[in-house]
């Protein structure tokens, strides 16, 4: 009996000992706001094609607790405080006022006095007896901006009784928006370095259609057009020989002759490379200064069966599919030669001497030049006068230092790089469409056909979907994020 005792008070010196802890425990989690107030439904509205600008609506429910005594009146606002606390949105408030301190309200804008709460109308103060039965709504919707997304919704109440109570002020945090969007931020996103060229080559091309009496190679400068001809390679040369200013060194200077698919393919060869090396020496003893490049080559490229199928091909002549098929079946010139003879009664072969020709008989001069790397400085007055001579690293270089940094949009300078690279390299396309999103959003469906031409890896994700974002389709960007 003695023991049973002894246990029941040390049970009940525990649960004396323990109930103030529970009771301290209940307290702390006790809100101290004055009214309760449902959990937030917020949701995400995308911008539509009516209604350009996103919101972020905001639904809740308001229980009033507490009695309002008939001298106080309590101000409701729900507040979007931003994760860092750098941003904060004020929504609209929600007015109670007491029975008495509705009426000295109405009474004060009656005699003009002041009171509290002056900027808002008595018609959008509810009273007491409207809201004490049941809960009622708070409901808005806000223009969405990045911040909003894993921002906080708070409840601010403001409680004042009469004219020497003050104003008691309780702040408490009702929900995390936690919206699970794709926001972009192109800005985070760099453009992509390419390959560093160490030695800089760059090579033109300049087609000439000198006369030359038939089977024979010598230069006439009175025979035909050949006047003209001359003076179109006088031009070509003097430019290709004032590169050096932009530091391009002519490294080589090759001329190749060709010759129209007829007669003896042997001696059109031989014929071919006499004739280009009669204009190779015309160069040479012409323009002195050529002698400095490091090396000069003849070719003799013979009947210009490519040429002609080229031609063919472009053409809208009723005999096409019949010329190609025959240069497709053969590989020797006999033969093709005897085919397209015969087509015809031999029609279209006299076409084809008349208009398809000549323009086979030519000349090529093709420059090869070793370009230095230029200074950042440099780059502008280049690009301007020669931008072929820029390697696609320079061409970056110009976009970035001296457009971007500068705040001009780079499109132009990147675009160019993506028509000379962007065939071979995947970082030309990557940059171009960097920059068309973050300068001209309005075009971000040309910047996601680029970047569907590219390797798949996070980065290119990431902007596939600001364009998607940029086109209005924000449940697509946030899919493929996610």
């Amino acid at each position: 009996m003695m023991n049973m005792i002894k246990r029941l008070s040390g049970v009940l010196l525990s649960l004396c000992l323990v109930a103030p802890m529970l009771t301290a425990q209940s307290e702390a989690h006790k809100s101290s706001l004055q009214w309760s107030y449902s959990e937030p439904v917020m949701s995400y509205i995308a911008a539509t094609e009516h209604d350009p600008i996103a919101q972020l609506s905001i639904q809740l429910e308001v229980t009033p607790e507490r009695h309002l005594k008939s001298t106080e009146i309590i101000k409701v606002q729900p507040v979007l405080v931003s994760k860092d606390g750098r941003h904060k949105c004020q929504l609209p408030a929600t007015y109670v006022a007491g029975s008495n301190r509705y009426k000295y309200i109405k009474r004060a804008d009656e005699l003009h006095l002041s009171r509290v709460y002056p900027e808002v109308v008595l018609s959008d103060i509810h009273t007491w007896k409207e809201v004490k039965s049941a809960p009622f709504s708070m409901a808005q919707k806000i223009p969405f901006e990045p911040w909003m997304a894993d921002a906080t919704l708070m409840i601010q109440e403001e409680l004042s009784g009469c004219a020497s109570c003050g104003v008691q002020n309780y702040l408490e945090p009702l929900k995390a928006v936690n919206i699970p969007l794709f926001i972009p931020d192109i800005n985070k996103l760099k453009y992509h370095e390419p390959m560093v060229v160490r030695n800089k080559e760059y090579e033109e091309e300049f087609v000439s259609y000198i006369n030359f009496k038939v089977a024979r190679y010598e230069l006439l400068k009175d025979y035909k057009d050949n006047q003209n001809e001359l003076r179109r390679i006088d031009e070509f040369i003097t430019k290709a020989l004032k590169l050096n200013e932009l530091g391009a060194t002519i490294g080589m200077v090759q001329v190749t002759g060709f010759a129209s698919p007829e007669g003896n393919f042997d001696y059109n060869r031989q014929l071919s490379r006499n004739r280009a090396n009669t204009l190779m020496n015309h160069v040479k003893a012409t323009y002195p200064e050529l002698l400095k490049a490091a090396e000069f080559e003849v070719i003799g490229g013979g009947e210009d069966w490519a040429g002609l199928r080229h031609a063919i091909f472009d053409s809208s002549a009723p005999f096409k599919d019949q010329v190609l098929a025959i240069i497709d079946k053969y590989d020797t010139d006999l033969e093709r030669e005897a085919d397209i003879k015969a087509i015809n009664g031999g029609e279209v072969y006299k076409t084809l001497l008349a208009n398809y020709y000549p323009p086979l008989r030519r000349t090529t001069i093709k420059t090869k030049y070793k370009v230095r790397n230029y200074t950042t400085e440099e780059l502008p007055k280049v690009y301007q006068e020669k931008r072929e001579l820029m390697s696609h690293s320079e061409l970056l270089a110009l976009a970035i230092n001296h457009y971007e940094q500068q705040g001009k949009s780079p499109i132009e300078v990147l675009r160019y790089a993506n028509e000379r690279f962007g065939k071979e390299d995947p970082i030309a396309r990557y940059n171009l469409a960097l920059a068309i999103l973050k300068w001209e959003p309005e075009k971000s469906k040309e910047a996601l056909e680029l970047l569907n031409t590219l390797p798949k890896n996070n980065e290119e994700k990431y902007l596939r979907a600001t364009a998607l974002y940029q086109l209005g389709d924000h449940e697509g960007a946030f899919r493929l994020m996610h």
